[in-house]
Order: structure tokens, then sequence, then C-alpha cells
């Protein structure tokens, strides 16, 4: 289902339950063990009834609950009490009478803030803070859609030994919600998954007919394929094991049925359904559909890698057409490789200035909840979101070159690389992509801790000028540090600067900041991470690296080295540090005669235009007007351009 909506963020609620006692695990099941998360009430039909969380011990053990808190950020309230092997008990919202709502059930605890009706995250942690039980739960993808209606439907953990941070382990009420009892929905088991789910070819030639097999058990009447066409109206054809092609051999459990060849560079997506059993596929990962791509032989040939991106015009032409409001789309699709990634979310990304003045918008990707992006050629690992950067003309690969240059000097490496992007079947230009500072990269670079974007306006208003990434929306500590920053120049902030500062990190990034001259680093585009888990200090890494390499903006002339024509209270604060900036002088000495040494990044600079055909440039240039023409790269002001 695609659509228009504006999103207004609001806080993240993170509820904690700690519990010491308990087998500590990720995600744990029944098989653990341990207590387990096994029934969620979050929107109850009625204001006069309550929320609750439902804890069940499947082990053979009984849980002394006793003492124990109750958290989110401050403690809430406490839990307290056995919970019996085998049995069933809650927790509560505060200003309930629990014992009247639920007469006879096991009560252990309270809570004071509410959960979230589109989402949230409960945790179950041990005394030592370590995780025991965690569940994400949402409200769209593979997550059941019944308990979000209001109605008085609750989240049921099917099976107790399933992985219950998985949309697919759940189910809305079948009856009544459950509270303290076995839930309605684990007397009914569920039906054995549709597997092996193979279309053929993955890339068809234009009206070549594509055949569907997979494995559905369960019996029953036959299973449906279901197919579209583009973002056309659906179509249903019944799959069959009866030996007749294109199934192969009758009576084995593998269905077959086949959708009609189609276009150059159309899109075709699938699922299937069990009416038996009401099993489909795909089930569990956040997308509506399987599909392919059929090929399209008048397709530019490339270099660089194809994505194809598949958008609904009338979304397309909302989202762009709104100059000065954030319009996030769900259900775009792409198609990367020949793997089609369905009911993606996207929107422009950039400020206010880019959309109101540039035609070749950057673009935020994020896909459906489980089912990331892995492709090897984009990342090392798989991610979940990324930005499609919209390189242009000249400026083609000098982001890439300034990233070149911080993973020379020692910052973790950001995937970035220059793709071809086609929308509805049709060239759209050429981009960068890159993946963004998230959780996936975190994990990857090792870095624990506070994480926080700088926006504009940054150190000029601390307020609002971060947005916290990891773990939680509390922004005390980097206002703290952003109130240290904007103090005056004395000998004691000096003194805090050496006790605060991750000195190695921040002459090195400001070294680096000043040879690629991000004069647009100087109230945003980077992010500052508090070190607690080791230095307990702040670190400063690089971010949204386009204005580099130039002479414009802020008065800074391109040849110059040296960051003092740019207003940036952390900058200053840093080089106002006789040492800092000695260390910064000596620092990009070392880097000059090193990983920028003269031609080593204008010979990857270079590298990164030989990848262009002057076909795609030419496209490029025709489909955006604000794009300068292509050029062989030179030297601009003493600086690469």
């Amino acid at each position: 289902m695609t659509g228009l909506k504006r999103v207004v963020v609001g806080p993240f609620l993170v509820l904690v339950l700690v519990v010491a006692g308990l087998a500590v695990s990720q995600a744990a099941s029944a098989a653990d063990g341990s207590v387990v998360i096994n029934e969620i009430m979050y929107k109850p039909a009625t204001v006069g009834e309550a929320e609750f969380i439902e804890l069940y011990n499947p082990g053979d053990t009984d849980v002394d609950l006793t003492g124990h808190t109750l958290e989110n950020t401050v403690v809430h309230g406490s839990l307290s009490g056995i919970l019996a092997a085998g049995s069933y008990g809650l927790v509560t919202q505060d200003g309930f009478d629990a014992a009247a709502e639920w007469p006879g059930a096991t009560l252990l605890g309270t809570y004071t803030d509410g959960l979230s009706g589109s989402g949230d995250t409960v945790i179950i942690r041990d005394a030592n803070g370590d995780i025991v039980d965690q569940v994400d739960y949402e409200d769209s993808g593979a997550w059941p859609n019944e308990p979000d209606a209001g109605d008085g439907a609750s989240l049921e953990l099917i099976d107790a030994a399933s992985d219950n941070n998985v949309g697919s382990s759940w189910a809305g009420t079948a009856t009544v919600n459950t509270p303290g009892a076995v839930n309605s929905v684990t007397l009914t088991p569920p039906a054995p998954p549709i597997t092996n789910v193979v279309a053929t070819p993955l890339a068809p030639a234009v009206n070549q007919d594509i055949t569907v097999v997979a494995n559905v058990p369960g019996g029953g009447p036959a299973p449906l394929l279901f197919y579209v066409v583009g973002f056309g109206s659906e179509s249903s054809v019944p799959m069959a094991d009866d030996g007749v092609a294109p199934d192969v051999t009758a009576g084995d459990g593998v269905f077959a049925a086949t959708i009609p060849g189609q276009s150059a560079g159309e899109l075709v997506r699938y699922r299937i359904l069990a009416p038996g059993n009401g099993n489909e596929f795909p089930d569990s990962d956040g997308r509506n559909y399987e599909g392919v791509v059929v090929n399209d032989p008048t397709e530019l040939p490339s270099s660089l890698v194809d994505i194809e991106w598949f958008i609904p015009e009338v979304d397309y032409d909302a989202m762009f057409n709104n100059k000065t409001e954030e319009v996030i789309i769900f259900g775009s699709v792409l198609a990367i490789d020949g793997v089609v990634y369905d009911n993606m979310e996207v929107k422009i990304r950039g400020g206010t200035y880019a959309r109101e003045n540039l035609d070749k918008q950057a673009l935020s990707f994020d896909f459906a909840s489980g089912f990331d992006l892995s492709n090897p050629d984009l990342a090392p690992y798989p991610i979940d979101e990324f930005a499609l950067i919209s390189a242009r003309g000249w400026t083609f690969g000098r982001a890439l070159s300034s990233w070149s240059l911080y993973e020379g000097a020692g910052f973790p490496k950001v995937n970035a690389q220059h793709v071809k992007v086609r929308r509805n079947g049709e060239f759209y230009g050429l981009y960068r992509f890159s993946e963004k500072l998230d959780g996936a990269w975190r994990d990857a670079s090792g870095i624990d801790g506070g994480f926080y974007k700088t926006v504009v306006p940054g150190f000029n208003n601390p307020s609002i000028g971060f947005e916290k990434k990891q773990p939680d929306d509390d922004i005390a500590p980097v206002e703290a540090f952003a109130a240290l920053i904007n103090s005056p120049a004395s000998a004691q902030k000096n003194d805090d600067l050496w006790d605060t500062l991750d000195v190695p990190n921040a002459v090195n990034m400001v070294a680096v900041t000043t040879i690629v001259g991000h004069f647009d680093s100087h109230v945003h585009n980077f992010y500052l991470h508090e070190d607690t888990e080791a230095t307990g200090r702040w670190q400063i890494y690089p971010w949204d690296l386009n204005n580099t390499w130039t002479a414009n903006g802020s008065g800074c002339s391109g040849s110059e080295l040296s960051l003092d024509c740019v207003d940036s209270p952390l900058w200053e604060s840093i080089l106002d540090v006789p040492e800092f900036e000695e260390m910064v002088d000596r620092r990009i000495r070392t880097l000059l005669e090193g990983p920028a040494a003269p031609g080593v990044l204008e010979d990857e600079f270079t590298a990164y235009h030989a990848l262009l055909s002057s076909a795609e440039a030419d496209a490029d240039n025709a489909a955006w007007t604000a794009v300068a023409s292509y050029q062989t790269p030179s030297l601009h002001n003493g600086r690469i351009a």
C-alpha cells in the first residue's frame, strides 16, 4: 500500500525491566529456561482499560523477583513476588486497580510511562544490566495488525520457545486478550511455512513468461499466486502440483504457476497464499511481495552498480512538489543486482535550501523491517538504510576523495560509491550511494556509547542542535559538552578540554577537515560520540562531505589550509589550545606526506571519473538542469576539484 504521510517524531519510549537472578541472553525464549515477554497490550480499546506486559516462566524453577526495579531512564517502580515455574505474571501501568482489573493474576510490578501505539521496545535486564529478553514490537510489516486497531486485541506470543523479537512469532488475540493465562493463539499452532520459493528467470527477457515454484505444505485447496505489474491491480492464478508444466513432479509438495511475460523494465511482484491454513509468502520480513524486473535491452551499459527505483508517480510528485515539509512515502520498491526490496520508505534528504533551490535531490531509503540490504558490492555487512547523494557535474568524486582521506587518516570506513539510478524503468541520474552512521556502521566500527548527529544550528543552539542516535533521546550529556565548547576562552577551559576530548581523535579530525576544506562543518555535518565504554571522552566523526575541496562558502579561499575562516565554536575551541594547534599542524604535515601527498588523491579522483561513460554523463546533464558539465578532474586553487 502506497501513500503520503507526514511524520512527527516523538520521544521513543524504552521500557526496561531489571530483574536479578535470571539467565542472561539476547531475545530470550523458553529454551533459555528464563522469563519471557509473552503478551503485550499496548493499545487498549477504551480509556478505562489498561495496558499490561505479561511475563511467562517456561522453566522448571520458580523465579523470585522481589526487590528488583522497573526502570526507563529513571526508576519508575519495582517488581516483587514469585513467578512460579510454568506460570504467568503481569507488569501493569500505574493508575489502575490491577487487583480489580485482573482478579487472581500474579502482579509483579508497575510502570509509569505508557507503551507507544506505533512501536516500542520492552527490555528485561538482570541486576548487572545485561539483557535477559527484548521485544522491539512494531505496528507494521510482519507484526500483526489487530493490536494496532485499538479494538481490545493484544500481541500474543504463539510459541514461548520462538524468537519473540520477530514479528511472525506473534499474533493478534484470537478471541480476547489473556492476561495471566495461556495465550489464545497458543492453542492453534502456526502452519508450516511456505519455503523454497524461486522465480525463473530472475531477469526475464521482454515478454518472457516467469515461472514461480514453491514448497507449500499443509494440504487443502491449491495455493494461489498473486502478482502485480508495476503498481497496477493485483491478479491471481492457482498453483498446481500435478506434474503438468510448469510443474515437474506430481504430488511432491512443490507447486508451480506462470506469470505472463511483460514489457522492458517492468517491475513484477508476487506473493503466495495457502487458503487451507492462511499461510503466506513473504510473511515475516516486512515485505508484501517478492519480485523480478524485466530486462531492458536499451539500458545504458555501465561499470557502476545499477539501482532500480519504482514509485507511483502520484507519490513521487507529492514528495518532490512539497518544498517546505518533509514527506515520507511508504511502499516504494528497489531492485539491486536482481534482488527486489519491497515496501521501502523513502524521503528527500537534506534541508530547506536544497529542497527549494535544487532540482536533483538527495534521497534517503529505509528497508522494510527484517529484510536488509545484503550486497557485498555496496557494503560488507547487511544495512537497513542508506542515502543516495545527488553528486553533480565536476563535483562528482570529490566527496569520495574526502572520505578516502579520512579513512587513510585512521577514521572508520564509510561505505560509499557512485551508482546509476533508474526510476520506473527510465534513466534517472548518477548518484553517490552512502551508508548512514547507524547501528550497523557503529557496530562494524566498534563505536558504543552516546552518539549524536549535529544538525543546524549545532552548537549555536544546543537544545535543538543535536539528534541522539543511541541509546535513547536524552541529550543532556551533549548539552553539557556544548556548554564547555561555548564557554569563553580561558586557561580553565583549556584544562577541561584536555580532560574531556579524545585528543588524538580531535586533532586528527581538525587536520583532515582543514585539508579537505570542509567549510560546511562549522555548525553541522559531523557526529559526536561520548566514548563511555572505553575512554570516557568525546570523539568527532565526519559526515556529508559534499562541500569539500572547494573555495565556496564562509570566506575560505581554496588554497588556504586553515579553518580560521570558519565560524565554528568546536574548531575554534580546539585550536585555542596552543598544544592542540601545534599537534594539528604536525598532523597536517604528516598527512601531506602520506595519504594526501601530491598526486595520491588526484589519481583517485581521476579513477572515479573514469568509471563514467560519456553517455551516462550526457544523460545526467540532460536530466537535471542544475548540473554543470562533467569535466576531466583538475586542481582548483590548490585543492582537488
